[in-house]
């Protein structure tokens, strides 16, 4: 998803769309889903006709792709936040 020719990127170099949509998991959990990334990605192109990422190479491959990286990174830190929780409260029982 990098370098595309968006007409606004974040400071990372990727869509601001995308970025925003990013960030927005961290607060919202529930929004990490395929159907609000389409619907991100939709309200932008409805905002800025000219915007190249209409025509993002291989649309829905190149959006499936960046979907299922996304999904392995995103499992991941849940995955290392479970770990961490269970840890922090076996240990914080054994002190009673």
């Amino acid at each position: 998803m990098t370098g595309l020719a968006c007409v606004q990127l974040s400071s990372s170099q990727i869509p601001r769309w995308l970025d925003r949509y990013i960030a927005s998991i961290g607060d919202n959990p529930n929004l990490f889903d395929f159907v609000e990334l389409n619907t991100a990605l939709t309200s932008h192109i409805r905002s800025d006709h000219l915007c190249t990422c209409i025509s993002i190479p291989g649309h829905w491959q190149t959006i499936r792709n960046f979907w299922e990286a996304l999904m392995s990174v995103i499992d991941g830190c849940f995955d290392k936040v479970s770990t961490i929780d269970v840890y922090e409260v076996r240990t914080w029982l054994k002190s009673l």
